[in-house]
């Protein structure tokens, strides 16, 4: 299984950042295939253009991607990013990306 979580929550030793800057404090590897393009990332923090079309251009980015072999690399991991429970964030796609194929993923609790 594949879980995910936030920089400022997890602090065990399996995280994979998926966010175009990985905080300084934190050492993981990172995968710079599930990152969105920061021009997406920045066109949706600034307004111009809805979470729909964020969610829908970075589904037409994971489309083009092997979704088993992205399981096989972070089976076991915790993919992470900077927004925290309860913000609308691109792992949560990513989330959604991977059940929907049929390969475990869920948010790590407590």
């Amino acid at each position: 299984m594949i879980f995910t979580s936030y920089f400022s929550k997890y602090k065990g030793t399996q995280g994979v950042s998926v966010a175009n800057k990985t905080p300084e404090w934190v050492d993981c590897e990172k995968c710079k295939e599930l990152m969105p393009p920061w021009s997406l990332v920045e066109s949706y923090k600034y307004g111009k253009i809805s979470w729909k079309e964020f969610r829908r251009a970075y589904i037409k980015q994971l489309k083009k991607l092997d979704v088993e072999d992205f399981y096989r690399r972070l089976n076991g991991k915790v993919v992470l990013c900077w927004e925290g429970k309860g913000k609308k964030c691109h792992r949560h796609i990513l989330k959604e990306w991977f059940n929907r194929n049929g390969y475990a993923c869920e948010e790590l609790e407590a």
